[in-house]
């Protein structure tokens, strides 16, 4: 079983997908706590229905919540990324995951400078239907979900390998 780290915008995407959760059987999905506080506290504040969504996941344990210690300031801290990617860089490291999964292009950036592997959120869609986690069917819905909230280079790539 794989196990990718979401950080708050890759977790949000995946939501908006739809992806159906339950249904991963290869892959173990992952947030540490300061995702869930950004994405479910801060977004239930702002009555947002993808934060109550979120919330029920981590209830069901269909995604799981990783208590790490917070992240501390000083040494190895890159100011250009806020505190759910911080500690998504640090779940990974102490998880030993094989991806974080993130469409925050600062936080990619550096993960590309450091040789961290990662997942673009239609990325993971094409994984599940490649590893046949999801039909091609499903996969596209779920593409097609996100396409509002994803780059058009990145949805035409993800839709282009759907086909092949």
């Amino acid at each position: 079983m794989y196990k990718i780290v979401l950080d708050s915008d890759g977790f949000i995407k995946l939501v908006k997908a739809k992806i159906l959760f339950g249904a991963l059987r290869g892959f173990k999905l992952v947030i540490p706590q300061e995702v869930f506080e950004e994405v479910v506290t801060e977004g239930k504040k702002g009555m947002h229905q993808d934060a109550f969504t979120a919330e029920k996941l981590v209830k069901e344990n269909i995604v799981a919540l990783y208590g790490n210690e917070k992240q501390k300031s000083g040494t190895g801290v890159d100011e250009r990324l806020g505190k759910g990617e911080l500690a998504a860089k640090q779940a990974f490291t102490e998880l030993r995951a094989a991806a974080v999964l993130s469409d925050d292009k600062q936080f990619i950036a550096l993960m590309l400078q450091e040789g961290t592997p990662f997942l673009l959120p239609a990325d993971f869609i094409v994984l599940l239907a490649k590893s046949k986690e999801l039909s091609k069917d499903a996969a596209k819905k779920m593409l097609e979900n996100l396409k509002p909230f994803i780059d058009d280079g990145q949805y035409a790539r993800a839709g282009k390998e759907l086909e092949a």
